[in-house]
């Protein structure tokens, strides 16, 4: 992928998210590209970036339906015609959807970016990373920060399933317990 095209899809998400997306975007590449190396797993570059920057493009707006909605379902019907406007053909929008789609659904999805990009996202919601950025989304009301963390711990820990992720995330799963406990001694559970 060109610089140019790498430069506008991080245009596209600090406009639209600004740079808690962004660093999502590229952490979850970064991840990515790593479980791919330790594990030897060949896969195609390109649409692994696409779909790294674009997995969750509905949660913002003006993509963002209204109510409740499965983000992953809706961010798959959208990043079809975003891909046609990178260039990529139509095979290769479909391995972008189905990576789209199922890239927080347990086992779903037969293709090796589905699966590097379901263990890389599961990953950044593990441990302090999960921590920082649930009391960022709620900054008000601590209770519900904590609950959204023992929640994802659950919830992400179980989609990952590459042994060198599985390594990575029994450690951020460690540090989550260990920080949720100290939390919760510290504030004497007045949170």
């Amino acid at each position: 992928m060109t610089t140019e095209k790498i430069q506008k899809m991080e245009d596209t998400l600090l406009e639209l998210g600004g740079t808690y997306i962004l660093n999502h975007a590229k952490r979850v590449l970064y991840i990515s590209r790593l479980i791919a190396e330790k594990e030897s797993i060949s896969y195609n570059e390109d649409i692994l970036t696409f779909v790294s920057f674009f997995h969750d493009i509905s949660a913002f707006p003006p993509y963002r339906p209204e109510g409740i909605f499965d983000h992953a379902l809706e961010s798959s019907k959208i990043v079809p015609s975003i891909a046609r406007e990178y260039g990529f053909s139509e095979p290769e929008i479909e391995i972008i959807i189905e990576a789209v789609k199922f890239h927080d659904k347990v086992g779903m999805g037969e293709h090796t970016e589905t699966r590097l990009i379901r263990n890389a996202d599961g990953l950044d919601y593990l441990g302090f990373m999960a921590a920082a950025r649930d009391f960022s989304k709620q900054p008000n009301d601590m209770k519900k920060a904590i609950a959204a963390l023992k929640k994802r711990k659950e919830q992400f820990y179980s989609i990952i399933d590459y042994d060198y992720a599985k390594e990575i995330a029994a450690a951020r799963v460690d540090e989550l317990d260990t920080f949720l406990s100290r939390f919760i001694e510290e504030s004497f559970g007045l949170y």
